[in-house]
């Protein structure tokens, strides 16, 4: 009988808790690409700067970063965090400044 007892216990403590949770615009994310040159050859095992530029209704720059040094693999591939490069400039410093389901947004990668 304990047993039930503390079980059905926590199972409300766990329920109560679970209301008190809201979704949070993330401060990052993920992004994976292929690196060509201008040609459209693979960038191979070389180090390559890149530039993201978050675009508001593929416009309006709304926030950009760099990232100078990433590595490409022996087949041009290269990976990064997106909201973990250096600010570059526009409206907001943050990711998770911007209001995601206000707008529409483009990712421009250079």
């Amino acid at each position: 009988m304990k047993t039930i007892k503390y079980t059905f216990i926590l199972i409300t403590l766990l329920c109560g808790f679970s209301f008190g949770l809201q979704a949070q615009t993330p401060a990052s994310f993920k992004y994976q690409a292929v690196a060509r040159d201008a040609d459209g050859s693979l960038v191979i095992n070389e180090e390559i700067a890149i530039q993201i530029v978050i675009l508001k209704d593929g416009i309006e720059k709304i926030y950009a970063e760099n990232h100078p040094s990433i590595a490409t693999s022996n087949s041009g591939v290269f990976a990064l965090i997106i909201g973990q490069g250096l600010y570059d400039s526009g409206s907001f410093e943050n990711l998770s400044d911007i209001d995601w389901s206000t707008d529409t947004y483009d990712i421009r990668v250079s």
